[in-house]
């Protein structure tokens, strides 16, 4: 099992929340922070991002979830709510596949159930093919601004700076095996329409990342979902409109069944 490293605040409902593709924890600290002073907060580095120590080049998604479930185990929590944003989210839909038993609640922060379809999967090949050409900071150069709806690029140039930090310093073979493995997951609309518990859904209007024609379509498999389009926001919700976002989430949180 790789060594995981996280931050984790406050008592009571365990709430898992997991970062996206060449971020870290760091991410969520103003999350964690807020919704600490009502829950048992946990922020972790997916293994090979941040802090945390990638195990093997060659992963699956299905290994992410794995490995996360050895580190709950060992740190005795046995069901939590787990939410993720963008390839976050695939794990924690993987998480839920896996072991069900162990989620109370899951939520999607800008991510998506379904596959990559074939266009996308062949540009996942070329950035791997530019990554191995390149190397990862050019990359991250035009990655992570289109991340966020232009119309938000000069408010929030500050954010921008501090994403395009923590990608620069994402090693190559992480960046590289995780974007095969998204490219290789399978899909999981059986799960969502399927899943009775409390599901969330934050989706943005002007996300080219996970458009917004796939979240309403999501949105239709899941009734019951919470389910929330951001007017003002693309990919990094939990910045372009922090506020409403936390909202969100404190008021998703608060309807989760508490262990008797």
């Amino acid at each position: 099992m790789p060594e995981i490293f996280f931050e984790e605040k406050g008592k009571g409902l365990p709430v898992v929340l997991l970062h996206g593709f060449c971020e870290n924890h760091e991410l969520w600290l103003s999350f964690l922070h807020h919704l600490s002073k009502t829950n048992y907060v946990l922020v972790p580095d997916l293994p090979g991002f941040g802090n945390s120590e990638l195990p093997s080049n060659d992963l699956s998604l299905a290994d992410v979830a794995g490995w996360l479930k050895k580190w709950l185990d060992h740190k005795n929590i046995e069901r939590c709510v787990m939410i993720g944003h963008s390839l976050g989210g695939y794990v924690t839909l993987e998480f839920a596949k896996a072991y069900p038993e162990a989620v109370s609640a899951i939520g999607l922060f800008h991510s998506s159930a379904f596959s990559d379809h074939q266009e996308k999967k062949d540009n996942r090949t070329k950035t791997i093919e530019f990554l191995k050409s390149n190397g990862v900071a050019p990359f991250i150069q035009t990655f992570v601004p289109g991340l966020f709806y232009e119309g938000n690029h000069e408010e929030l140039n500050h954010r921008l700076a501090q994403q395009k930090d923590v990608g620069m310093q994402c090693k190559l073979e992480t960046v590289i095996s995780y974007t095969i493995a998204m490219r290789d997951r399978s899909g999981s609309e059986e799960l969502i329409r399927n899943f009775k518990k409390p599901f969330l859904l934050i989706a943005g209007v002007h996300d080219n990342a996970v458009p917004l024609e796939k979240s309403k379509k999501m949105a239709e498999m899941i009734p019951h979902a919470d389910t929330h389009f951001l007017e003002n926001a693309a990919h990094m919700g939990m910045f372009e409109q922090e506020a409403e976002t936390l909202k969100i989430v404190e008021q998703f949180l608060k309807k989760v069944p508490r262990e008797v």
